[in-house]
């Protein structure tokens, strides 16, 4: 997975990521789109710098399409181009193992089974007294998860 650090003053964030070789027959450099980096957003001012994503090629700008995975392998040569109607800084990759990168988790469904809630998710289900108090992972929990009304509220995420 490759993240950039970048910053946008009034344009949303929009580049490509190429990969770059040579055609064998004519010499000609040839650019391989990759991955796209495509918030759909821009940061708050041109000094304020985010770590973005880059999403796969068909991703739509804003959306949470999954992580580019970009085979790299021995020296390779990368090419990044601001798209049109985009305006950026960008200021460094990051470059992690595909098998290292956290995938976030998610609520699938929650349904009633007479006066309890099951809960199906993926990552770890965390739980909170209010929503202005700190998460915390839920004891043994594992999807899917039932919950017994104990207390009058109690909010849940998934990580």
């Amino acid at each position: 997975h490759i993240f950039f650090r970048a910053s946008s003053g009034d344009k949303p964030i929009h580049a490509s990521l190429g990969l770059v070789s040579p055609n064998q027959e004519s010499g000609e450099l040839t650019v391989n789109t990759v991955a796209l980096l495509n918030p759909g957003r821009a940061t708050a001012d041109s000094s304020t710098f985010e770590l973005f994503p880059l999403r796969e090629t068909d991703s739509q700008p804003g959306e949470g399409n999954a992580l580019a995975r970009v085979e790299l392998g021995g020296t390779e040569v990368l090419r990044i181009t601001t798209l049109a109607e985009s305006s950026h800084d960008l200021d460094y990759f990051v470059f992690l193992p595909a098998a290292s990168a956290v995938e976030p988790g998610e609520i699938i469904s929650f349904a009633r089974d007479g006066n309890h809630l099951v809960i199906e998710y993926t990552g770890t289900l965390k739980s909170a007294a209010s929503l202005a108090s700190e998460y915390t992972p839920v004891k043994e929990a594992s999807s899917p998860f039932t919950v017994i009304p104990e207390d009058s509220q109690k909010f849940f995420i998934a990580e």
